[in-house]
């Protein structure tokens, strides 16, 4: 079998020397070592491989000897990028996209240091992207969108001094934003979207002033947009959708032609600096504004629930169970004298003038009615049964119920439904809770003591 391997290695650059244009035996054998890890037999175009003069294989380009283009792109290429590709030390262009290449992208790839045109797209490499590739001085268009990568963006990339486009989106990148980015000066296209990036943007994105286009979106940033991004004069479209930003500064200095920041953090007084500006943009919807908040009020008690949220233009509606309060049209809401009736779910929707396409709602203002506790329970309206009770609750008032309200141990509110004979209480946990029965006038309250078992 050894003699065989040597026989055949030997015919093969004796046919490679008799040939018009000679190559490197490096050069050579890096693409033996590509041919035999990406399932050359099975290529979709392979013409004269192993078998022709180099500079004839399908897709390969030859300068004085040297390899100095790959071109396999949708070729159906399967199996690893090998390590000997490190080897093509001329090599200007390599394209591999829309392939079926797996694991990660060797290292030794950031020996190309000629190399101007990088294109690995719409396949299903892995792994993180090697730090090495900060070595590619001269590399001016790099696309490793539609894989699987993982990691962080390296620092490095701040290196490629030269990149005019960088797409890394579509793939499973995690932390920061580096800074370092903001150092590819001549980069015209930045795409970041559909990843799981996280932490601000850095205001060092501002000094990338010859940028036209940005996407940043389908990520988990957070905080301001910052200002800085105002000195990107040249930017044509900008895409920031779907990420957990919450302020965006004044954009007018901005030639933008679209702008999309839908799905994030930002109210009307952020959008309304935008009203006046000539800037096409999409904007709704938003998250909900602020956080779930938890009550526990009693009777006679006074609460005052209120909105933050930025705005000159903005109307209010509160709401109850989902149901408008009548004349609750500012951003406060004044509960006074709270009443057994007054517990519930609040909501507030803000709307503005010049937004139409858009409703902010509040998250929900959860408000308890505390008025016994397990030793202050009175005699009761209703009957429940069993009690102790497992997997439901039967209930039997001569009294006209409207409404049931359990409460556990602690005074919160569990669970508020309807009257009906059979309640499912599978899901609770074992312990000691208070059902109160509401008549249909609420003048009428019983209380119940229900062991859970």
């Amino acid at each position: 079998m050894k003699k065989t391997i040597i026989f055949l290695v030997v015919f093969f650059f004796i046919s490679i020397k008799g040939n018009a244009q000679t190559v490197s035996v490096q050069d050579s054998l890096a693409l033996v070592a590509l041919y035999n890890s990406t399932n050359g037999a099975n290529w979709a175009y392979k013409e004269n491989w192993l078998v022709g003069n180099v500079s004839s294989w399908t897709g390969i380009t030859v300068s004085n000897g040297r390899v100095t283009e790959i071109y396999l792109s949708l070729n159906h290429l399967v199996g690893n990028i090998p390590p000997e590709i490190g080897n093509l030390s001329n090599l200007l262009h390599l394209y591999l996209s829309s392939n079926q290449l797996t694991d990660s992208i060797p290292p030794e790839i950031g020996n190309l240091s000629n190399l101007e045109y990088l294109d690995l797209d719409s396949n299903q490499l892995t792994g993180s992207i090697p730090s090495e590739i900060g070595n590619l001085s001269n590399l001016e268009y790099l696309d490793l969108s539609s894989n699987q990568l993982t990691g962080s963006i390296p620092s490095e990339i701040g290196n490629l001094t030269n990149l005019d486009q960088l797409y890394l989106d579509n793939n499973q990148l995690t932390g920061n934003i580096p800074p370092e980015i903001g150092n590819l000066s001549n980069l015209l296209d930045l795409k970041l979207s559909s990843n799981q990036l996280l932490g601000n943007i850095p205001p060092e994105i501002g000094n990338l002033s010859h940028l036209v286009f940005l996407n940043l979106s389908f990520n988990q940033l957070t905080g301001s947009i910052p200002p800085e991004i105002g000195n990107l004069t040249n930017l044509y479209q900008l895409y920031i959708y779907n990420n957990q930003l919450d302020e965006l500064p004044n954009l007018s200095s901005l030639n933008l032609d679209f702008l999309d920041i839908k799905n994030n953090y930002f109210d009307f007084g952020d959008l309304e600096r935008l009203h006046s500006s000539a800037i096409y943009f999409t904007y709704a919807p938003q998250a909900k504004i602020g956080t779930e908040q938890n009550y526990q009020v009693s009777p006679g008690d006074n609460l005052t629930l209120s909105v933050v949220t930025g705005g000159t233009y903005n109307t209010y509606q509160w709401y109850k169970d989902g149901i408008a309060i009548n004349g609750a049209t500012n951003n406060t809401l004044e509960l006074s004298n709270i009443q057994l009736t007054d517990a519930g779910v609040y909501t507030c929707e803000v709307n503005n003038i010049y937004f139409s396409d858009l409703t902010l709602v509040t998250e929900n203002y959860n408000v308890n009615i505390v008025t016994n506790t397990i030793d202050d329970v009175t005699k009761s309206e209703i009957s429940i049964y069993p009690n102790p009770a497992h997997h439901y609750l039967m209930l039997k008032s001569d009294m006209e119920i409207n409404s049931i309200l359990i409460y556990n141990s602690s005074g919160q509110l569990i669970l508020k439904t309807n009257y009906k004979e059979k309640i499912d209480i599978s899901k609770f946990s074992k312990g000691i809770y208070i059902v109160k029965s509401f008549a249909k006038d609420n003048k009428h309250v019983g209380v119940q003591k229900l062991i859970v078992k």
